[in-house]
């Protein structure tokens, strides 16, 4: 051994010996490093290295935990730089653990994997960075080390000059909130990834929005995370720019700015994006209010208008926005009548807040009363039974409509639309559809509803029978002599126990439990009464019958293709295009020609102003049993024929001839089967087989596309909520009372309405649930429609916040108005409601009778006005 070994090896053994006095993970760690570093180092490196590590020890009573964390990096370390690079990061440690030796820890553990992805050069750079948030507190020690920690993966995605600004936006927000600061670091790492390319475009925007209102950072990231993520390269630059742009000249809400126009670039094609954003900077050159609210409105001003058409409301607005900003903020968000007025002209849509007194009036002149006109969401946010909102449709007492009608390039033929959809509705209720009455006659048919049995019925006898089939079956009882059971007095003879007939909330209740198939009779009947109600108004208003000859067509030219349903969807599609008016081209399934005939007669035979209700439900009875004979199969293409049209003089003939043997279809519902699919009878065990095998090919049945001027149509409910509409006192029982209506009878009534599809929701995961809470929403409802309830009711409050938007009038007898803007020197529409109740008249003699009880208080009112000496008041100077 040389003198040099000796040399090192006491060097050596000193450094044991100074490190021994610390706990043993260091002197563990340094025995470990210090093997693999032995052949990697000169001996003058190695002796430098370890002295580094006894002076981190020894700095504070905590840096031993620093040392062992730089013995145990040391060798990874030193993989990747060379010898004086390696002291230098050495140094930095040493420089960090002065300051706190959590930093030394945190520096020292994520070095192996930093120095993959950190050049040498930036070793003091990357430690100031994360130093910058120390300021000696825990809670800044803790930032800076989640900084050191981070570093790996943040260096994935960032350039080393990406990272620099990462740590100035962190140490400016730090200096508001470490909590802020720790979550944005959290953000970053999951968001940068997500955006590369435009990282620092994005850390910029954070450092100004950290500046000026630092508590919006955290909404920030995340709505950069939610909609920077989805939006495509191109645009997001674009879009982080205009954010910066609008924060620097004042506009605080740079979350929204992201969020709002990510979803609208989203919405709209792609070729237009980068105009948009384009026009969206040229309002933030005039107005930077205002840019922000052209955001949010272009979705709802492209559902009225071409994107061209935009552009030149966009330009009006910005001559506008040259005002005020006010001005400008008022036209963007469409509350000024300036900027309805021109986006109307640019417009061929119709919206209902806009046309709705003159529907009303139209309406009005109809049917000679008021019918309240609201939109058709209204009505499916009430959650009662209606579930389509932009479907027109009515309960009995207000139609609802779409929002918007944009089906045409005209405002003419979109209004028209609008007249059409309301005269069908109206039909229903001046035609009566809701005022069906089981026991009147119809004037059409041989009635056939009092000879059916109710569904309910043929269950309560089919129960009967099995119980009286079961007792027959039980064997006699043995008696042995002397081991008599005790003597039980006999039951005289009595007659068989009459079940109580079913009661019914509706006559539409009543009829549609003749049924088995309550969904096949509900759209049948659908049809038919559709049918009956076009016939009146092509008798009736001749005027409106150019518009809705051509909705007509529009809803025909729109319908399935009858080749691609099975055979029962087929024929009710079939029904349905001989409703709108199709004549030639009709396409049956060949095996049923004869029953499309027979359908087809039964709807002309409604359709007439001489038909009544009644007439539709005998009708639907005859289709129904019609249909039920049909299998719903799939059919070739090949297997469907065209039906020739009917001829004049058959028409007449065949008037008078009913399409079905009423004996036939009485024995057809006797014999129906129950709701679980069991006959009268037991079946024998070769017919049960066959059976199977013969309803194998047979698909469940579905009902069919709305026809879209006609909309839903329920009549069970909408009957049930008419009734209690107007009702004067209420439904009164034998006695003369009022009889409530029961919860239990409301959902008995929805679960059998084929109408509600409960059995769908039911059994579902929080399906019974929304069926509990319809029940409940129209119980609430009926309450409200009760008469004895609305007499002493207060209006409903319709208090808005003074930051809100225009109102719409929802409730019966409401009505805005507009209210003057001084900021923006102009009126906004419909900024205010009133509500208008029709209080009872009072009598004359209460006034007299009032002050002749209270004399005395009357006299004590009259003196106290008789001291109030208005001249001795004077104007005071202040």
């Amino acid at each position: 051994m040389t003198s040099s070994d000796d040399a090192k090896q006491n060097a050596i053994e000193m450094t044991r010996k100074e490190l021994d006095q610390f706990p043993a993970p260091v002197l563990e760690r340094y025995e470990i490093a210090l093997e693999k570093l032995n052949g990697r180092l000169a001996d003058e490196t190695c002796q430098l290295w370890a002295q580094e590590g006894l002076e981190i020890a020894s700095k504070t009573v905590r840096s031993w935990e620093a040392a062992a964390e730089f013995f145990d990096a040391s060798v990874a370390v030193q993989r990747q730089l060379p010898s004086g690079q390696f002291l230098k990061w050495a140094k930095t440690g040493t420089s960090l653990c002065e300051d706190s030796p959590s930093l030394a820890v945190a520096y020292f553990k994520s070095s192996p994997k930093a120095m993959l992805r950190l050049r040498p050069r930036y070793i003091d750079d990357w430690a100031n960075v994360c130093r910058a948030l120390y300021r000696g507190t825990w809670k800044s020690s803790a930032l800076a080390c989640r900084l050191f920690e981070a570093t790996p993966d943040l260096l994935e995605t960032l350039s080393f000059e990406e990272f620099c600004h990462f740590g100035e936006f962190l140490e400016i927000l730090s200096r508001r909130s470490y909590d802020q600061a720790g979550d944005a670091l959290g953000a970053g790492i999951d968001l940068f990834p997500k955006i590369t390319g435009d990282v620092d475009r994005f850390i910029n925007l954070a450092q100004i929005v950290a500046e000026k209102s630092w508590r919006e950072t955290a909404v920030l990231f995340d709505s950069a995370t939610a909609s920077l993520v989805e939006l495509g390269a191109p645009h997001r630059a674009p879009l982080i720019s205009l954010a910066r742009r609008l924060v620097i000249t004042g506009v605080s809400d740079a979350a929204g700015v992201l969020r709002d126009g990510a979803n609208t670039v989203n919405r709209i094609p792609t070729d237009n994006r980068d105009r948009l954003l384009e026009m969206t900077d040229g309002i933030a050159a005039v107005s930077a209010p205002a840019a922000p609210e052209f955001l949010k409105i272009v979705p709802e001003i492209l559902e009225r208008v071409t994107f061209d058409q935009m552009g030149q409301w966009q330009t009006e607005g910005l001559r506008t926005a040259r005002e005020s900003d006010e001005a400008a903020v008022t036209y963007f968000k469409l509350q000024s009548p300036a900027s309805q007025e021109i986006l109307d002209s640019l417009s061929s849509s119709i919206e209902l807040s806009r046309v709705r007194d003159v529907i009303q009036m139209y309406c009005l002149a109809l049917t000679g009363r008021t019918i309240d006109v609201q939109a058709a969401a209204a009505l499916a946010e009430k959650n009662i039974g209606w579930f389509q909102g932009e479907l027109p449709t009515t309960e009995g007492t207000t139609i609802y409509m779409p929002s918007v009608i944009n089906r045409y390039t005209t405002k003419d033929e979109n209004f028209g639309f609008f007249k059409v959809i309301s005269t069908h509705q109206i039909g229903h209720i001046e035609f009566g559809s809701f005022a069906f009455d089981f026991n009147i006659e119809s004037t059409l048919f041989d009635d056939l509803r009092p000879r059916l049995p109710g569904a309910s019925e043929l269950r309560a006898a089919k129960a009967a029978d099995e119980a009286e089939k079961k007792a027959a079956l039980t064997p006699p009882q043995v008696v042995v002599f002397g081991h008599e059971p005790p003597s039980e007095p006999t039951p005289e003879a009595t007659e068989p126990v009459a079940v109580a007939p079913r009661e019914f909330l509706t006559d539409m209740s009543r009829f549609f439990d003749l049924f088995q198939e309550r969904r096949l009779a509900l759209d049948a009947f659908t049809v038919l009464e559709s049918s009956r109600i076009d016939g009146y108004v092509e008798e009736l208003y001749p005027g409106v019958m150019t518009m809705y000859d051509m909705v007509r067509t529009a809803s025909l030219e729109a319908r399935p293709d009858v080749t691609d349903l099975p055979a029962r969807e087929a024929l009710v599609e079939f029904m349905i295009r001989v409703s709108l008016g199709q004549i030639d081209e009709m396409l049956v399934p060949s095996e049923h020609l004869d029953v499309a005939r027979k359908l087809r007669k039964l709807i002309r035979q409604v359709t007439s102003a001489e038909a009544i209700v009644e007439d539709a439900a005998e009708a639907a009875i005859r289709a129904y049993s019609i249909l039920i004979d049909v299998k719903n199969e799939e059919v070739d293409d090949d297997d469907f024929e065209q039906l020739e049209p009917e001829d004049e003089d058959d028409e007449t003939a065949e008037d008078e001839d009913d399409v079905v043997d009423p004996e036939e279809v009485i024995q057809q519902f006797m014999g129906q089967a129950s709701p679980d699919g069991e006959g009268e009878g037991e079946p024998e065990e070769g017919e049960s087989s066959e059976q199977d095998l013969e309803g194998e090919g047979e698909e469940d049945y579905s009902s069919p596309q709305e026809v879209d001027y006609r909309g839903e149509f329920k009549p069970e409910l909408s009957q049930l909520l008419s009734q209690m509409q107007m009702m004067e006192n209420g439904e009164m029982s034998e006695s003369g009372e009022m009889e409530p209506i029961t919860q239990e009878q409301l959902e008995e009534m929805m679960k059998n309405a084929p109408e509600m599809d409960m059995e769908q929701t039911e059994g579902e995961e929080g399906g019974d649930q929304e069926v509990s809470e319809m029940i409940e929403n129209l119980m609430k409802e009926l309450q409200k429609r009760d008469p004895e309830n609305q007499q002493f009711q207060p209006g409903p409050s319709q208090h808005v916040d003074e930051d809100g938007g225009p109102l719409t009038a929802t409730e019966p007898d409401t009505f805005t108005y507009p209210e003057w803007d001084f900021r923006a020197n102009e009126y906004k529409p419909n900024w205010c409601m009133v509500h208008e109740k029709i209080m009872t008249d009072g009598e004359p003699n209460f006034f007299r009778e009032t002050l002749a009880e209270n004399s005395g208080l009357v006299a004590q009112i009259k003196r106290q006005f008789e001291l109030v000496i208005p001249e001795m008041y004077r104007k005071q100077k202040r």
